[in-house]
This record gives C-alpha cells, sequence and structure tokens, in this order.
C-alpha cells in the first residue's frame, strides 16, 4: 500500500510518541536505560516534549501515512532540526510555527511533564554515556548548519516495508535544496538504509552494556553524515521558503 508523507499537527504527537516507543522497544541501549519500557509517565513525557518543539524555528516533524478508505493512519515519523537539537520545558516562543506565521506558541502553563519513577530511567547510565555522543556531535558539526536527525520510528509491523526510507528521502530532499549536509547517530539496526542513502561513518561509539544488564554486549552507536548533493535546478531561497510555506500548509 502506498504511503504519504506530510507534516504533523499537534493532535499527532501522541501517536508519534507511542510509535517512537514501541520502535524502541528492542533496542538493547534503550532496555538498559529504559528497563520497565515505555511506561505511561515516559509516554506522556515525550509527547510534551514533543510539543513544545513541534513549533520550534529550525524543527521540523513529519508522518507517514497509510490511507485505508477515507482514513489516513500514521505508521511512522521524523524529527530533525538545522544544526542542533532543542530542548525547552515550560517556555514561551515567539516564533513561525506550523500552525501559522507569527503565532505565539505557548506550552500549557497548567500542565508540566509527568515526572518519571527513578526506576524507570538509568540516569546514572545516560550520564556515563551520553556526553561522549555530545562531545563528538560537537566535533562534527563544528559550527557548521547541518541537518541533524533526531529521531525516525516506524510501527514494528510496518517496518521493511519502505517508510523509514520515504521519510528519509524526504529530509534528504528538504537538506540537498538547501545545500546542508546531514548527521545522525544511527543504530545498528537501521545503518545499511542510512547508508544506502549516502551516509558515510565518521565515528563509532561503542557502549558496554554488560557492566548494566548481564548478558548484554557491546552497543555500537554509528555517527554518520552525509555531504549535501547537487539538486537538478537551482533555487532561491525565496522559492524555498515558499515551498516550505505549502509544504506545511500556510
Amino acid at each position: 500500500m502506498p504511503f504519504q508523507v506530510l507534516p504533523c499537527d499537534p493532535q499527532d504527537l501522541s501517536i508519534c510518541s507511542a510509535i517512537h516507543w514501541s520502535a524502541c522497544a528492542t533496542n538493547p541501549l534503550w532496555q538498559v536505560q529504559f528497563p520497565h519500557g515505555g511506561t505511561p509517565n515516559l509516554r506522556d513525557r515525550t509527547t510534551y516534549h514533543m510539543q513544545c518543539e513541534l513549533g520550534m524555528p529550525d524543527m521540523y516533524f513529519y508522518k507517514a501515512v497509510e490511507k485505508s478508505g477515507s482514513e489516513k493512519k500514521i505508521v511512522g515519523f521524523a524529527k530533525w532540526t538545522v544544526e542542533n537539537s532543542y530542548r525547552i520545558t515550560g517556555k514561551d516562543i515567539d516564533k513561525e510555527t506550523p500552525q501559522g506565521k507569527g503565532e505565539k506558541t505557548t506550552s500549557n502553563s497548567s500542565f508540566h511533564p509527568p515526572e518519571v519513577p527513578e526506576e524507570d530511567s538509568n540516569e546514572v547510565f545516560f550520564d556515563d554515556w551520553m556526553p561522549e555522543i555530545i562531545e563528538i556531535r560537537h566535533k562534527h558539526l563544528a559550527g557548521k548548519q547541518t541537518m541533524v536527525l533526531d529521531d525516525l520510528c516506524v510501527w514494528p509491523n510496518h517496518q521493511r516495508q519502505g517508510v523509514g526510507t520515504l521519510l528519509l528521502r524526504n529530509l534528504l530532499d528538504f537538506a540537498d535544496k538547501r545545500g546542508l549536509p546531514c548527521y545522525l547517530e544511527s543504530t545498528p539496526l537501521a545503518y545499511t538504509m542510512y547508508t544506502r542513502q549516502g551516509f558515510e561513518n565518521v565515528d563509532t561509539v561503542g557502549i558496554d552494556l554488560q557492566q548494566w544488564r548481564q548478558g548484554y554486549g557491546v552497543y555500537r552507536t554509528a555517527i554518520i553524515y552525509r555531504e549535501a548533493q547537487r539538486t537538478p535546478e537551482h533555487k532561491s531561497e525565496q522559492n524555498l521558503i515558499e515551498e516550505e510555506e505549502q509544504r506545511r500548509g500556510f
């Protein structure tokens, strides 16, 4: 069945959060980081952060939908930003948003992200491996304007049907038209999909999971990079702005 890529709307984000946690459930790194999987609090917290990020400048969310009759079912999503990832909580942001130009997006002051019990997230483990990932990201980006893929997830029962590649191609087309390279940290399972689209390995991080969970080994995260490709036609900055406005439904 054909799939289509569309901009995400605020009401899509709880589904995106569910896809995120379902797709990551079999990842050994996530099993150590989140011993009880995607608990309701973790899913709600992910949705909250997505809501905060959705309209931020240079943050982009796209969904892959499968049309069944008159309905469109979300089967995957991708989130990326220009240069670096953003994280905010409880702040007002003046920006141009997917909901309309010049709107002010305000996170709901009456709603705060749910607290995550200590047993649901191994923060000591996170603090052990994440600083190296951040240091390597800074080293390779080196102040360059770069498209950074923050998340690309597909429902497990829709994987290996071309959904991930479709979402990735949407990102690459977007980046190539702007002359931007792309950067991401790949899981072992997704690595081949990315290299088929022109990404090259520039670094590797090995994380020894054995010390955290018996029976686990070294988990390797591939740091991969893709230079911008020439597009068939040159587009002015104004053309690109107008095109993106159409994609976001302005």
